[in-house]
C-alpha cells in the first residue's frame, strides 16, 4: 500500500469517535475519507494545512484511511494569510468534483499555502490563482476578444457578464473595465490599475460558478480577498 500525499479541505464528526475528512490529492482531485477512532484520546488528528501522507483503503469518493502521517510541519499561517488560507479551502472543497483530478490546482494550492505564511503576501498571487482555477474548470476569461469575437481594445470599456464574457460597455453603464486592463491582466501584469478589476472579475465569475452562492469565510473574515 503507498501512501498518498494529501491536504484536508474539510471534515465533520462522523459516528461516536470518528471522522469524514474532504481529502485532496494531486492524482485523484477531491474525495471523501473515514478515519475511524480519531477523536479518541491520543489519537493522531489529521489538520487542514498540514501535508499529509495518507495510506487509504477502498477506492470511489469514499474511502478509508489507514495510516496517516505528516509529511512535513503544519503551514505557520496566521491573521491575513489565515483568513485567505480558510477562504481558499472552502473555495475548493464547494468547486471542485470529486475524484476530478487538478494536479495544477493542487501545485498551485501547496505554492499558494506556503505564500501566505509570509506577512507582506502580495494578493495578487490570490487572484493569479483564483484565474487559474476558473481555467481548469473549463471556466476560463477570455481577455483578448470580447463577447462577440471581436479583439479588446485598450481605448474601451467592456462590462463583464459570467455566461458571456465581456461585452463592450454603454455609456450609462457602472463597474465598467478599461480594455487596457483587460490586456494587462491577459499578461499578467497585477499593476494598481488592474488589481481591483481583477477582484471584481474573479469574485463575479466564481459566484457565476458556485451557482450564487456566497464563501462564508469571505463573510465572516472579508478573506483579503475574494
Amino acid at each position: 500500500m503507498s501512501s498518498t500525499l494529501t491536504f484536508v479541505l474539510h471534515s465533520r464528526k462522523y459516528r461516536d469517535s470518528s471522522l469524514i475528512l474532504e481529502a485532496l490529492t494531486r492524482g485523484e482531485g477531491r474525495f471523501g475519507l473515514v478515519v475511524n477512532g480519531v477523536r479518541r484520546k491520543r489519537a493522531y488528528v489529521p489538520q487542514p494545512f498540514v501535508p499529509l501522507l495518507v495510506d487509504m483503503l477502498g477506492s470511489g469518493d469514499l474511502r478509508t484511511a489507514g495510516t496517516i502521517e505528516p509529511a512535513g510541519p503544519a503551514f505557520p499561517l496566521r491573521g491575513r494569510g489565515l483568513m485567505t488560507a480558510m477562504y481558499l479551502n472552502e473555495l475548493l472543497y464547494r468547486v471542485l468534483g470529486r475524484l476530478e483530478a487538478q494536479p495544477r490546482v493542487f501545485d498551485g494550492y501547496a505554492s499558494l499555502l506556503a505564500e501566505l505564511c509570509e506577512l507582506d503576501f502580495d494578493e495578487w498571487q490570490l487572484r493569479s490563482f483564483e484565474l487559474m482555477l476558473l481555467e481548469s474548470l473549463g471556466y476560463g476569461l477570455d481577455l483578448v476578444r470580447d463577447s462577440g469575437g471581436k479583439e479588446v481594445l485598450a481605448d474601451v470599456s467592456y462590462r463583464f457578464v459570467p455566461a458571456e464574457g465581456f461585452r463592450r460597455a454603454r455609456v450609462d453603464e457602472a463597474d465598467t473595465i478599461p480594455g487596457s486592463v483587460l490586456l494587462a491582466l491577459d499578461r499578467a501584469e497585477g499593476g494598481p490599475e488592474t488589481r481591483p478589476h481583477a477582484r471584481q472579475i474573479t469574485r463575479r465569475a466564481l459566484r457565476f460558478v458556485l451557482g450564487g452562492r456566497e464563501i462564508r469565510a469571505r463573510e465572516l473574515f472579508g478573506a483579503g480577498n475574494g
